[in-house]
């Protein structure tokens, strides 16, 4: 991935070379294919970049279009490349070779504010058009990439990371403490509350399916994408709907794997990254390539002891997966001397906040660094399969059935579920109370203080006195947050919050290259 960073001033004091050669030294312990910097006036803006695509080799960021006024400094990959030629009638003779970032900007010069509707891929961008003295910025749809901003009256600055804008002294380094309320207090990986929140004051983080209009009188954040608001697929047949899933599922790993180095993947026994695994496998083999996969295993060491029904080597499903795409060249990582606190400091300093699931850190980074060592220019995985290929929840499909009024079968798959279970009454029970309205359940709980309130309490670590002053539960209760976990959904709602609450982080921040 690359970085890019810039400082825009309202009050016409100008960007000083000390102010941009600060911000720039932040980036340092990055790799980088190419550095470049712009700076006129009142605006500075820069690129770290990581060179990936065959069209970002010869890419010169930022980009400076003399005769639209128009400077363009981004962090993109352009998935859609081909559709968004066509739509901007590209001449064929331009066509080879235009790097993305020229693609946003011929996108910007055609829709303005409305260009990132028109995008698909991983892309964070800032556009500085000098005639209407005003900065265009936007993240991709699903927030892949990262924004980071600040605003006071004289000042706006932004960067994919945060550590460079404490590097201008106008941006004080304070904690953030309605962040760390949340961070605590829930129960759950997810961070926080509100997506915009950082663990800094002051510092804000531009959400996913979002642009930022800035000028000197104010700036205008926009929504241009949410996944709720997409029009419904309707098809006929569930067969229909396997090739349309197979079609965009195919699609999407065939863009990933435009790369000028070695595609990779991590791999593991499930559904998720093996299905990727095999869909990139066979068009890499189209081209005479091998995908190359990297899978945390345990160590020579490591006795099992968990039950039968919890696999902790996944290895025979790894094999069978290479075995069966014949395409797939796999390194097992097994992390040897590291434990869950191995470089912790390290790690989460490259994250630039606390981290949740710390402990799964050291096995990534060890993938990571075999990939780097391989030169591998893409690692491809299987994140968020948990709400598209694997998702099957049964609660949610519970609540489906009934809703839809589909009884007969909602009891036959209760008791089918229950019957796989010693106690196959205490299940139904369980089940019984799943299908019960959230408001009686509410009422229920605040009579009977059950052992699910006492674990889940246990797993918040908020002091209660500061928990009463950050205001916890009327914040929860402003974000529709259930800390019990009692609301019932059915399953298009369940997949819809699962698809719209923010990434607790990019794990990507000390990934070498990434897509």
């Amino acid at each position: 991935m690359s970085a890019i960073c810039g400082v825009l001033y309202f009050n016409g004091r100008h960007v000083t070379q000390e102010t941009s050669a600060n911000m720039m030294r932040e980036f340092e312990i990055y790799h980088a294919d190419a550095v470049g910097t712009c700076q006129k006036e009142q605006i500075f803006l820069a690129c770290h970049a990581q060179h990936i695509t065959p069209e970002s080799a010869q890419e010169i960021l930022p980009y400076h279009d003399v005769l639209s006024g128009l400077i363009i400094t981004a962090d993109a990959i352009v998935d859609n490349r081909a559709e968004l030629i066509h739509k901007l009638g590209i001449e064929h003779s331009f066509r080879k070779g235009m790097p993305d970032s020229k693609l946003i900007l011929l996108a910007y010069l055609k829709w303005g504010h409305e260009c990132p509707k028109h995008l698909v891929g991983d892309f964070s961008f800032a556009i500085w058009d000098e005639r209407k003295q005003e900065l265009f910025c936007a993240v991709d749809h699903t927030g892949t990439r990262t924004f980071y901003y600040f605003r006071s009256s004289t000042l706006f600055a932004f960067s994919t990371l945060i550590k460079p804008l404490f590097s201008l002294k106008e941006i004080p380094r304070k904690h953030n403490e309605l962040w760390l309320a949340d961070f605590l207090a829930m129960p759950c990986q997810n961070h926080q509350l509100d997506p915009e929140l950082t663990p800094y004051q002051n510092i804000r983080l531009l959400p996913a399916g979002h642009s930022l209009i800035v000028n000197p009188s104010r700036s205008t954040k926009k929504i241009y994408w949410q996944v709720e608001k997409q029009q419904e697929l309707k098809l006929k047949s569930n067969y229909e709907y396997e090739e349309a899933f197979r079609e965009v599922l195919d699609e999407a790993v065939k863009c990933r794997l435009r790369s000028i180095r070695p595609i990779g993947v991590m791999l593991s026994g499930g559904l998720d990254s093996t299905s990727i695994a095999c869909l990139a496998a066979r068009e890499l083999g189209l081209k005479g390539q091998r995908l190359q996969a990297f899978s945390a295993v345990p160590m020579a060491s490591y006795r099992d002891w968990l039950p039968a029904c919890i696999v902790a080597d996944e290895t025979p499903f790894i094999e069978a997966v290479r075995e069966h795409a014949g395409n797939i060249d796999v390194t097992y990582c097994s992390s040897e001397g590291k434990h869950s606190l191995s470089d912790t400091d390290r790690l989460l300093a490259s994250l630039e906040q606390p981290y949740k699931i710390f402990e799964n850190l050291f096995w990534i980074e060890s993938i990571f660094t075999e990939a780097q060592g391989r030169n591998v220019g893409v690692l491809l995985n299987g994140a968020a399969g948990n709400v598209t290929i694997s998702w099957g929840r049964f609660e949610p499909y519970m609540i489906t059935l009934l809703r839809t009024g589909q009884l007969y079968r909602l009891i036959r798959e209760c008791w089918l579920v229950a019957k796989r279970f010693k106690r196959p009454h205490r299940v139904l029970l369980k089940m019984l109370w799943t299908l019960l309205p959230y408001n009686i359940k509410n009422m229920l709980s605040k009579f009977s203080y059950h052992k699910s309130q006492r674990e889940l309490q246990a797993l918040s670590l908020i002091n209660p006195v500061f928990a009463s002053q950050s205001s916890v539960d009327k914040r929860f209760h402003q974000f529709g947050y259930d800390k019990l976990f009692d609301k019932s959904t059915d399953s298009l709602e369940e997949r819809k919050i699962d698809l719209i609450l923010p990434y607790s982080v990019m794990l990507v921040s000390f990934l070498p290259n990434s897509h």
